[in-house]
């Protein structure tokens, strides 16, 4: 790849994976320079200052414990943002996640990051453009034939039949059951729109909002009218159910 300017690519593990409250944990960086064969690196755990929780740490591996010596970001910030320099910046998914939480401890630091003038390439929406995530595509990558049908319902209900099996054949790591491959997809999913979750002791608990990881039940006990909101406002029908059950309004849609 031709270089007019250096590159860094930049990889964060964080307490969640919303990028608006998401706290860093660990920041690793790769700086290509042009006209160089060894790129630069850096890597270092970050002190969140708050509880990991134990969803986030069984995704990266990271805890508690891992962090307690490790310095907090503005301790760091000067140091990361001068090894970052003027590069471009490149990641998977970094232009949703990985970059704006990376400028938000910037602010919070106060620390100067200028993004004008920076070139950031998302590998993940390179990926997407790349090998497109459409049925048709699948059809493509799996059966090795055009799904000339696309749209028609049956035509593609018929394609998804098709297509587990194949999918399953290709990979023999993945799970051959429907409840496994669900629990490999969808890890502690309660709803089908994943606001809510279950915790590292199986009860439910928020996955958004103020309330985010805290259990269910015990907002039924503390903040009634938060639950009674929830069912005002425009959440999925499942998530409502599930929601009404808690606050002990009945279990009806």
């Amino acid at each position: 790849m031709k270089l007019d300017r250096p590159l860094c690519i930049v990889d964060l593990e964080t307490t969640s994976a919303d990028p608006r409250t998401a706290r860093i944990v660990a920041i690793a960086a790769v700086r290509i320079s042009p006209g160089t064969d060894r790129p630069a690196t850096l890597s270092t755990l970050v002190n969140p200052g708050v509880p990991i929780p134990p969803e986030a740490s069984a995704i990266h591996g990271i805890t508690d414990r891992d962090v307690a010596g490790a310095p907090p970001f503005h301790k760091v910030a000067s140091r990361i943002a001068g090894f970052i320099g003027d590069a471009d910046l490149a990641g998977y998914n970094c232009r949703r996640f990985d970059i704006p939480v990376l400028l938000r401890h910037f602010a919070e630091s106060r620390v100067p990051f200028p993004m004008d003038g920076r070139a950031v390439l998302d590998l993940y929406t390179l990926y997407l453009t790349l090998r497109p995530r459409t049925l048709a595509s699948a059809v493509r990558d799996y059966l090795g034939r055009e799904h000339t049908s696309a749209h028609d319902p049956l035509a593609d209900a018929i394609a998804c039949a098709e297509l587990l099996p194949a999918m399953l054949d290709a990979h023999p790591e993945l799970p051959r059951s429907v409840k496994d491959l669900e629990a490999m997809l969808h890890p502690g999913a309660v709803d089908l729109s994943g606001y809510l979750v279950r915790d590292a002791s199986g009860e439910v608990v928020l996955n958004f909002g103020k309330y985010r990881g805290t259990r269910l039940s015990d907002i039924a006990r503390s903040d009634p009218s938060f639950l009674q909101w929830v069912l005002s406002r425009d959440f999925p029908e499942d998530t409502k159910a599930i929601v009404r059950l808690a606050s002990g309004t009945g279990g009806g849609k």
